[in-house]
């Protein structure tokens, strides 16, 4: 629809009867598309890349710095705040991304998670995924479970980057809500969460899993084990 209506303007406005072809047009569309996509999904943040001593055997190797470093350097890494060293004043003004991913796959993602939550959170869901603003908990159209399930397939697909289960229960948390039985807003508890994100057995059958074509499911013998921080 924009190249199309990009098109018709340029023709309306091409005074001298140049030669405009359509696929530079589209090019052009494509490559500032790109840009402001990046430049929107960018400024809402850097990504928090400091992991909880919980979630040390529990990162993705996408973020592993080169220089190995051993399960206890790490830990101390993390205590002396070394991995992430900003004054006070940088940090009050600073936003954190918890949960990191690629500018574009963000705009998909919007896309297609927004059809599992209530209409009227779709302009929230965009602010917190790709302006990472979080104003309200947007209402999830499914259960815990399913919720849960789809964002631990995002991150074993490495389509979402974020440090440790703990920190990504959390973040699910503080974003989402749910329907319980009678219809009324419930909120979710971190345990529970955290029990999927980590859990490899009675995961949701495939009638009940959400948005398939987005992350596919991978049985837990094939999934690849993390090894960013080793012992």
């Amino acid at each position: 629809m924009v190249e199309f209506s990009t098109y018709r303007f340029v023709k309306a406005r091409n005074f001298f009867n140049e030669n405009i072809i359509f696929e530079k047009i589209i090019d052009w569309v494509e490559r500032n598309k790109t840009t402001l996509i990046n430049k929107a999904y960018f400024d809402g943040g850097k990504f928090d890349y400091v992991f909880d001593v919980e979630d040390i055997d529990d990162v993705d190797e996408t973020i592993i710095t080169p220089e190995p470093v051993t399960k206890q350097e790490s830990i101390n890494l993390i205590e002396t705040n070394t991995l992430t060293i900003k004054s006070e004043e940088n940090r009050a003004v600073d936003k954190i991304r918890i949960i990191g991913m690629d500018a574009t796959f963000a705009l998909v993602f919007v896309e297609k998670f927004k059809m599992q939550i209530q209409k009227e959170d779709h302009n929230k869901l965009f602010d917190l995924i790709i302006n990472n603003d979080f104003t309200l908990p947007l209402c999830f159209l499914g259960n815990r479970n399913q919720l849960s399930e789809f964002f631990k397939r995002l991150r074993y697909n490495k389509l979402i980057f974020v440090a440790g289960n703990r920190k990504l229960a959390t973040w699910i948390v503080d974003s989402f809500v749910v329907l319980d039985e009678n219809n009324k807003i419930a909120t979710l508890k971190f345990d529970t969460i955290l029990d999927v994100l980590r859990r490899t057995e009675n995961e949701p059958a495939k009638g009940n899993r959400i948005l398939e074509e987005v992350a596919q499911y991978i049985s837990p013998n094939k999934r690849k084990i993390p090894k960013e921080l080793k012992k």
